[in-house]
């Protein structure tokens, strides 16, 4: 039960570190720019700018609140959980339907990208998801387990979410450099 029960501790303090830290980032250079965000909120949900503004900025304090619900335990945690995975759901849906629309707009998800919204940004929303539900799931049923981590293995959790976060923030750029070039007249692997 030990063994179990250590795992249950490693995968909570990994998985909240990781939608902490991917809902911290998200939600910062939003409020930067909030005016691109609610413009790209708008297009992607057919809201008019009355309305998206609005919802945009609901959606960077729900992301700010996430965040914050993330370093405490109990039911603030299976709360950050819950929140995550249904606006996660909701990004998977609303990215999901203008992709298939083949809808031009740019993904303000950590900012200002050049980026058009694609299927990339689907796969790292039904990643994020997974994370959540998962973390849901455990800090449900696992509130106790009774494990007690070091400050060394919590700090080690934290770094593996950390690059986990980072890979998931920069998947864009991740993707452009092992997918096919898209230059024309590209002579890339022809060499």
């Amino acid at each position: 039960m030990g063994d179990t029960a250590a795992f249950t501790d490693h995968a909570l303090v990994f998985l909240r570190a990781v939608i902490g830290i991917v809902f911290g980032v998200a939600a910062l250079p939003k409020t930067a720019r909030l005016r691109e965000f609610a413009d790209t909120v708008g297009v992607l949900t057919g809201l008019g700018p009355r309305t998206a503004r609005p919802t945009a900025i609901a959606v960077v304090l729900i992301e700010l609140g996430i965040a914050g619900l993330t370093l405490d335990d109990g039911y603030p945690l299976v709360a950050a959980f819950a929140a995550g995975a249904a606006l996660l759901a909701a990004y998977c849906v609303i990215i999901g339907s203008a992709v298939l629309r083949r809808t031009q707009v740019r993904c303000n998800c950590f900012g200002g990208s050049a980026e058009v919204v694609s299927g990339i940004h689907v796969l790292r929303n039904l990643v994020l998801l997974a994370c959540a539900l998962t973390g849901l799931a455990l800090a449900v049923l696992h509130r106790d387990s009774g494990a007690r981590l070091s400050v060394e293995a919590i700090a080690a959790d934290v770094l593996c979410a950390g690059v986990l976060a980072v890979v998931l923030v920069h998947i864009e750029a991740l993707a452009l450099l092992v997918g096919p070039d898209r230059t024309p007249n590209s002579n890339r692997g022809n060499g």
